[in-house]
């Protein structure tokens, strides 16, 4: 079961967004997808921060929470793609090094969101954000670690 709600001014207009909607939840998975989209990148940061089994950090901590008053945090989980990961890193006003701290300790939630808690999160985004040059060598070795 689906639901949802829209306020309109007019009641053709509230139709044909009822008509849309309708052709739009139509195709196989739409219904899926929809529900993938209501979780955000801050909501997998502080489910990762609340669960964390081991204790993190002080500086992880301070890391993913200023993460989360970015507006980045604001994007549902499955609309953040590498180029947005790369664009809020380069945002930054950092070193190369504290870039690099930031995706590392991003990516720790990103390995995490969609196995533990099927947040629509894409492993390979992160990844590939990373291989433009805003994490230094190992950076890959060190979120292998993390999830370990």
């Amino acid at each position: 079961m689906h639901s949802e709600a829209q306020t309109f001014d007019r009641r053709p207009a509230a139709a044909a967004w009822l008509k849309k909607r309708e052709k739009d939840l139509e195709v196989p998975g739409a219904i899926e997808r929809e529900r993938g989209s209501r979780h955000t990148l801050g909501m997998a940061i502080a489910r990762y921060i609340e669960e964390s089994e081991k204790a993190i950090g002080r500086t992880k901590s301070q890391v993913l929470k200023s993460i989360m008053a970015d507006e980045i945090s604001l994007l549902p989980c499955d609309r953040v793609d590498s180029p947005r990961i790369v664009a809020y890193l380069h945002s930054l006003d950092a070193k190369p090094q504290t870039r690099a701290n930031y995706a590392s300790h991003l990516a720790a939630v990103f390995a995490v969101a969609r196995p533990a808690w099927g947040y629509p999160l894409d492993r390979e985004a992160m990844r590939d954000a990373t291989t433009d040059g805003s994490a230094p060598p190992g950076h890959h070795r060190q979120e292998r670690e993390a999830r370990a």
